[in-house]
């Protein structure tokens, strides 16, 4: 009787309406499968491997977007700090949410530290289908949306990741690489990385934007001061433009009227736009701009953030009606998108995603705190594939 006694007091639900919320970020060989870091607010740990199983890692998958179908508890081998490991083990049914959802057992973190960590590999198939992509410079990451937990997609191979984007119809991840100087791409889950350009020694890639429709990724070039676009199926490069810019920085398009707009953060800060093959070439803005990092396409309006006046503002491509929407709650908007009446900025003043809403009513930091981030995209099935 006090055996059971014990038992039934050492499963606690650590989960209130004040707890902080619960997220998962996966790091192994290929993104569905490695060891668990769980983050606890903002405090983060490892799990002990001690009593973890295919239930527990059921859950870990759904909150990383993936099925829960064919998953697998593993142990990782390598021995950990007793401060990295979590005090509880998770005891799952299996058929939760999120682990947030699950009873936890205390554990002995000694024993856990010299045994490793709870790891899981989750089926890619089929795969994710509402996830934004994230850069953190020496890596890639893919956040659910739902869950707000990662899994990192690269890591070994790259230097400084800038720019990001994702081809649907290949399922590929696509980026730039300033260090590397590069423009790469692999699937979803990390393999077959491809690299599509290799650019020379001054180049410096910081934009790029993935028309999957008509197959083209176009890219700007601070470096070399060009804007270019590449054929996604052959490799076939062209300079669109070449001419009177300084340091272009994001790029967006419209498929439907073959548009290419992008911002520069030159002396002369503008943003434009010209056609797909680089003709009729038009400024938009050239007033009241400083550092206009990022810019989103919705419709006939753009939208901008400027990381020094730390603002969004908007205006129609025809160059009327600019209004601005926020003018507080940035510190430094590197890139943002819109999605569903919200922003979402990784901004270097901050650790978290911020979510802004359209309306101005709303500013709420998103998913966990990680640091810096550089760009960001987002792909939902039956979606639209341009930001």
């Amino acid at each position: 009787m006090l055996f059971l006694m014990l038992v039934f007091f050492s499963n606690l639900y650590l989960n209130s309406a004040t707890d902080p919320e619960y997220y998962v970020i996966l790091y192994g060989g290929q993104a569905n499968q490695g060891f668990v870091q769980f983050i606890n607010g903002s405090d983060s740990h490892f799990l002990c491997y001690d009593g973890w199983d295919e239930r527990d890692a059921a859950v870990v998958c759904r909150m990383l977007g993936y099925t829960s179908d064919g998953v697998a508890a593993v142990l990782n081998i390598t021995t950990f700090f007793t401060e990295e490991m979590w005090s509880y083990q998770f005891d799952c049914v299996g058929n939760e949410t999120s682990l947030r959802s699950c009873p936890v057992v205390e554990v002995n973190v000694t024993e856990c530290a010299n045994q490793g960590a709870s790891g899981v590999i989750c089926s890619n198939n089929p795969i994710p289908d509402d996830f934004f992509l994230l850069s953190f410079g020496t890596s890639i990451a893919r956040l659910d949306r739902s869950y707000e937990s990662l899994t990192l997609i690269q890591t070994d191979s790259t230097r400084k990741i800038i720019a990001i984007d994702y081809d649907p119809i290949e399922q590929s991840v696509i980026w730039t690489d300033v260090n590397l100087k590069q423009i790469a791409k692999c699937n979803l889950n990390g393999g077959q990385k491809t690299i599509i350009f290799q650019s020379g020694s001054d180049s410096v890639m910081d934009g790029l934007a993935v028309d999957s429709w008509s197959r083209l990724i176009f890219y700007t070039d601070t470096g070399y001061d060009e804007i270019g676009v590449i054929n996604a199926d052959t490799f076939i490069r062209t300079v669109l433009v070449s001419s009177s810019l300084e340091e272009p920085r994001k790029i967006v398009f419209d498929p439907y009227t073959r548009e290419i707009f992008w911002t520069d953060w030159g002396a002369n800060a503008t943003i434009e736009r010209a056609k797909y093959d680089g003709s009729d070439r038009e400024v938009i803005v050239n007033t009241g701009l400083i550092w206009p990092n990022s810019l989103i396409l919705d419709g006939d309006i753009l939208y901008w953030c400027d990381a020094s006046l730390d603002k969004i503002e908007r205006i129609y491509r025809n160059g009327t009606g600019r209004t601005e929407i926020y003018s507080s709650g940035l510190a430094h908007c590197f890139d943002f998108l819109l999605l569903d009446g919200y922003f979402y900025c990784n901004d270097w003043g901050l650790l978290n995603i911020v979510k802004l809403s359209m309306d101005r009513n709303e500013t709420s930091p998103y998913g966990p705190g990680l640091g810096r981030r550089y760009g960001i995209a987002h792909y939902r099935k039956g979606g639209m594939y341009f930001n």
